[in-house]
């Protein structure tokens, strides 16, 4: 955060910056502030896709299906194969339970980028959804590796072993 604050204090029009502090509180899912610095970062640059992929996400956590959709449908139209996108588009089919379709977005994303720890928690609770506990435990454990620091990937396991009585 500080060293994208840096960057935008030095050189404010620098939409690169502006699209790592929304991020930064997109995946905190501070939705107020995300929704501004990618908001900056868009007006700098419009084109810049990931800025418009973690504003449809971060419109999706906060449940603006509205705007996520149409910020989805643009980008991808664009960009078939934007992974930060399908991920979106993949929470917001578990919000309105299409957990199939979201596993399908969840896992061509994974496909595209294995390293990104978003598409494999959110494809542990789709399986997890369709009655899979064993690959959604697995999913969780990879989202765990990939990004060591997050705690949700364990949170949502307890609850998948809790409600086995495990």
């Amino acid at each position: 955060r500080q060293a994208f604050a840096a960057v935008v204090s030095d050189q404010p029009t620098q939409a690169q910056a502006w699209w790592g502090l929304g991020l930064v509180e997109s995946e905190r899912e501070h939705i107020r502030a995300a929704r501004r610095l990618l908001a900056q970062a868009l007006a700098h640059d419009p084109l810049l896709s990931k800025a418009s992929a973690e504003l449809a996400a971060a419109e999706t956590l906060a449940g603006d299906t509205r705007a996520a959709s149409q910020l989805l449908d643009e980008l991808l139209a664009r960009e078939p194969a934007n992974y930060v996108a399908l991920t979106a588009r993949g929470i917001g089919q578990l919000q309105t339970g299409q957990a199939r379709e979201a596993l399908a977005n969840f896992m061509k994303a994974g496909l595209i980028e294995p390293r990104y720890a978003r598409a494999w928690l959110y494809s542990g609770i789709a399986f997890y959804q369709l009655g899979e506990r064993q690959r959604a435990v697995e999913a969780f454990a990879r989202a765990a590796e990939l990004d060591p620091r997050d705690p949700a990937p364990h949170q949502i396991e307890s609850v998948v072993h809790e409600d086995a009585l495990q």
